[in-house]
């Protein structure tokens, strides 16, 4: 599988996500697919790759 997006760019994704951004704005936000995400998620939940994070404490 061709490793198109870095980590970096993944995590932001995820970590949005579960701040609350909705899907629709994280594809407009980082350019990529509504499925990408939905995979980056799926994969989230399976293997916990990603922390969940405090977006009030990045503000």
């Amino acid at each position: 599988m061709n490793e198109k997006y870095s980590d970096k760019t993944k995590e932001k994704v995820i970590e949005q996500y579960l701040a609350g951004v909705s899907v629709s704005d994280l594809v407009s936000k980082f350019k990529v697919s509504r499925t990408t995400v939905y995979m980056w998620i799926k994969i989230h939940k399976k293997n916990k790759k990603f922390a969940p994070v405090d977006m009030k404490k990045h503000k």
